[in-house]
Protein backbone atom coordinates (compact mmCIF):
# COMPACT_ATOMS: atom_id res chain seq x y z
CA UNK A 1 0.00 0.00 0.00
CA UNK A 2 0.78 3.72 -0.30
CA UNK A 3 1.54 5.89 2.56
CA UNK A 4 -1.69 7.84 1.38
CA UNK A 5 -3.47 4.51 1.00
CA UNK A 6 -2.44 3.70 4.48
CA UNK A 7 -3.94 7.19 5.68
CA UNK A 8 -6.95 6.54 3.85
CA UNK A 9 -7.34 2.62 6.08
CA UNK A 10 -6.45 4.57 9.33
CA UNK A 11 -9.04 7.51 8.58
CA UNK A 12 -11.53 4.95 7.90
CA UNK A 13 -11.04 2.51 10.64
CA UNK A 14 -11.10 5.47 13.15
CA UNK A 15 -14.13 7.23 11.32
CA UNK A 16 -16.08 3.53 11.42
CA UNK A 17 -15.03 2.79 15.23
CA UNK A 18 -16.26 6.39 16.15
CA UNK A 19 -19.66 5.33 14.68
CA UNK A 20 -20.52 2.05 16.13
CA UNK A 21 -19.14 3.41 19.57
CA UNK A 22 -21.49 6.25 19.34
CA UNK A 23 -24.69 4.31 17.97
CA UNK A 24 -23.90 1.76 20.79
CA UNK A 25 -23.99 4.22 23.42
CA UNK A 26 -26.85 6.34 21.94
CA UNK A 27 -28.98 2.94 21.83
CA UNK A 28 -27.61 1.77 25.34
CA UNK A 29 -29.01 5.26 26.75
CA UNK A 30 -32.15 4.85 25.06
CA UNK A 31 -33.01 1.86 26.01
CA UNK A 32 -32.11 2.88 29.85
CA UNK A 33 -34.49 5.62 29.41
CA UNK A 34 -37.39 3.50 28.05
CA UNK A 35 -36.99 0.87 31.16
CA UNK A 36 -36.24 3.38 34.22
CA UNK A 37 -36.70 0.07 35.72
CA UNK A 38 -33.72 -1.40 34.24
CA UNK A 39 -31.89 1.64 34.65
CA UNK A 40 -32.09 1.38 38.51
CA UNK A 41 -31.04 -1.82 38.15
CA UNK A 42 -27.51 -0.72 36.42
CA UNK A 43 -27.36 2.33 38.71
CA UNK A 44 -27.77 -0.22 41.89
CA UNK A 45 -24.89 -2.57 40.79
CA UNK A 46 -22.65 0.12 39.65
CA UNK A 47 -22.66 2.13 43.19
CA UNK A 48 -22.29 -1.46 45.12
CA UNK A 49 -19.31 -2.39 43.03
CA UNK A 50 -17.43 1.14 43.16
CA UNK A 51 -18.57 1.38 46.98
CA UNK A 52 -16.59 -1.86 47.59
CA UNK A 53 -13.99 -2.58 44.75
CA UNK A 54 -11.04 0.22 44.69
CA UNK A 55 -9.15 -1.37 41.44
CA UNK A 56 -11.08 0.23 38.66
CA UNK A 57 -9.68 -3.31 36.44
CA UNK A 58 -12.03 -5.19 38.35
CA UNK A 59 -15.14 -3.21 37.62
CA UNK A 60 -16.58 -4.60 34.48
CA UNK A 61 -16.11 -8.60 35.68
CA UNK A 62 -18.13 -7.62 38.98
CA UNK A 63 -20.82 -6.20 36.84
CA UNK A 64 -22.58 -8.85 35.37
CA UNK A 65 -26.12 -7.45 34.26
CA UNK A 66 -24.15 -3.84 33.35
CA UNK A 67 -22.23 -5.68 30.84
CA UNK A 68 -24.65 -7.64 29.66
Amino acid sequence: LTRAEVEDNIITFIGAGHETTARALGWTIYCLAEAPWEREKVEREIDAVLAREPDPTKWLDAMPFTRA
